[in-house]
């Protein structure tokens, strides 16, 4: 067939050049790329289409005067035709496979560290400086006869120099002796013990949840990815990863009514036991050879069978035999005979006559004429439908048990299939119901999302050297309609993927700073981490305006997870 020319536009997606390759009719080619085209951009492009025009059964060529298509086609190990040897095309319409998109490279900002404020120490030292002198001005008054500690404030008590005469002048020739009473000590026991108790209570009751948010950045990106069979480890580079193929059996028998109803014209049907009582030698009898009953009714083998060759035992012989399945010369009623003994009338006249012959141990059915229940083919197909439902459920069950961590298993990529059914009676036989039975199959291929994520972490650092010092912190895969291969074990689909990575946080860092702090304390110790993006904090009872004492009664968290 000859090749066809397909003109790429300068703004054509690797995801569209590859849909033109995909529904070109010829088996060869050849793709015209102009300059500066947006599959030019990156040599993974080249690959990607070598690597889909493979699976699809194309041959392809490049034709272009741009020096740097020619080479990315030769690296990528795609054939060159001189622009001179082909003629630009009339360009059809075609679908774009919107699932499908090149990777676009991302910038990531960077968040600049908040500055500390420091607060201004020489303004609280001069305020402190005034509330002094106005103290010892206060205390100089000579129309004040005080106790000394009355001309200051409380707070200042450590801070004021009071005048050595007036500590005499005022001060009690002898010391003051306080008395308490029964109810007194009730009171200062009381004080004591609620503070005790207030202690025990922040101590081992009370309790508190740092939650540190770490600093993140979100990647997304799709491409396309082939699973193998024949693959041991994931390709990074080709987005390959290795595929798991599994097939699991039943056989199943289930009855069924039937529901067609026809005018038939039915032959009895039944199984002989013929014995060869004449010599050693075996007999070969042919389908249709004829049994004639002691009745008189006729019927033919339906099937060719060899009787074997009698036994001599003490010089005397012993018949021998083999069982086979007759049918009725004519259809009705009248040959649904009962056990009976049967003689072949081709050997009549001959020694074998008395000596080849046949006896029925049970009832000879089927024979009809008339309207009545039939096996249908409608019953047929439903009752197939059926028994594979009935095997999904144990064949499912058998998968899921095989399935590690992490696989997945695609709806389109899992398929029962049915072998080997039949039924009793068959299909067109009066019956009123009927047995099927038939060998379920189940074919999946399977994938481990380990390796996906694999695949798009690796991307991601390439074209995001940043992200060389962050950890994966979550990631979400949605995967689109694959194409399968059962029988090469392939399996190839498109995955949008959206990675979060964060910033490394060391929780030793800061771990034994949690004790006795308040809310606004940590959260400023907290801003001196340029990796965290801020600070949940919670403590209980709601009361309390500070951490637990105790370590043991604080919870530590790194984005909602304990570390």
């Amino acid at each position: 067939m000859k090749a066809e020319n397909i003109y790429i536009e300068q703004n054509e997606s690797v995801s569209e050049v590859v849909e033109k390759i995909i529904n070109s009719e010829s088996d060869s080619v050849v793709l015209i790329i102009p300059y500066n085209s947006k599959i030019s951009e990156s040599i993974l492009n080249f690959k990607l289409i070598k690597r889909e025009a493979a699976a699809a059964d194309k041959k392809i060529f490049i034709s272009s005067d741009e020096e740097e298509v020619i080479l990315m086609a030769k690296e990528a190990g795609i054939k060159l035709l001189d622009m001179a040897e082909v003629n630009k095309p009339k360009v059809k319409h075609s679908a774009i496979l919107g699932d499908i998109k090149p990777p676009k490279r991302r910038t990531v900002k960077k968040i600049e560290k908040e500055e500390e404020i420091l607060p201004e120490v020489e303004e609280i030292v001069n305020e402190v400086e005034k509330k002094r002198k106005s103290v010892t001005k206060e205390a100089e008054k000579p129309k004040e006869k005080k106790f000394f500690t009355d001309y200051f404030d409380e707070d200042h008590f450590s801070e004021i120099e009071i005048d050595e005469k007036e500590i005499k002048r005022e001060r009690p020739k002898r010391a003051i002796r306080f008395k308490l009473g029964k109810g007194g000590k009730i009171v200062i026991g009381a004080i004591a013990g609620f503070l005790v108790l207030t202690f025990l209570f922040i101590y081992f009751l009370a309790k508190a949840e740092v939650n540190v948010i770490s600093k993140k950045t979100i990647w997304q990106e799709q491409m396309p990815i082939l699973a193998a069979s024949n693959m041991n480890q994931v390709d990074e580079t080709m987005f390959k990863i290795p595929l798991t193929a599994y097939e699991f059996r039943r056989t199943v028998t289930q009855k069924f009514p039937t529901t067609e109803i026809k005018n038939i014209e039915n032959k009895a049907k039944g199984t002989i036991r013929i014995y060869n009582a004449y010599s050693s030698e075996p007999q070969v009898l042919i389908a249709t050879t004829r049994f004639l009953s002691k009745e008189g009714k006729l019927f033919r083998l339906v099937n060719k069978v060899t009787v074997p060759g009698a036994k001599i035992e003490n010089g005397k012989i012993v018949p021998s035999y083999v069982d086979a399945e007759v049918i009725a010369d004519k259809a009705g009623e009248d040959y649904n005979i009962g056990p009976t003994t049967f003689t072949i009338p081709a050997f009549e006249g001959t020694p074998r006559y008395s000596k080849f012959y046949a006896e029925s141990f049970s009832k000879m059915t089927g024979g009809y004429i008339g309207t009545a229940k039939i096996v249908g083919q409608s019953d047929f197909e439903k009752a197939k439908s059926q028994i594979i439902n009935i095997a999904s459920i144990s064949l499912n069950e058998e998968l899921k048990s095989k399935l590690k961590k992490g696989d997945i298993v695609l709806d389109d990529a899992k398929i029962f299939t049915l072998d080997n059914v039949s039924t009793n009676p068959q299909i067109g036989e009066k019956a009123d119901e009927f047995e099927i039975t038939g060998k379920v199959i189940l074919k999946a291929l399977v994938f481990n999302e380990d390796d996906i994520k694999q695949v798009f972490i690796a991307e991601a650092k390439k074209n995001n050297p940043q992200f060389e010092d962050k950890e994966i912190f979550s990631y979400q895969f949605n995967y689109g309609a694959p194409r399968v291969d059962f029988d090469k074990k392939l399996l190839s689909f498109p995955v949008e993927a959206q990675l979060v990575f964060r910033e490394k946080i060391n929780p030793d860092d800061f771990v034994n700073n949690l004790t006795g702090k308040s809310i606004k304390e940590l959260e400023s110790f907290f801003k001196k981490f340029s990796n965290i993006e801020k600070v949940d904090i919670s403590i209980w009872p709601n009361f309390l305006k500070f951490t637990p004492l105790n370590s043991s009664r604080i919870k530590l968290l790194i984005d909602n997870s304990t570390f």
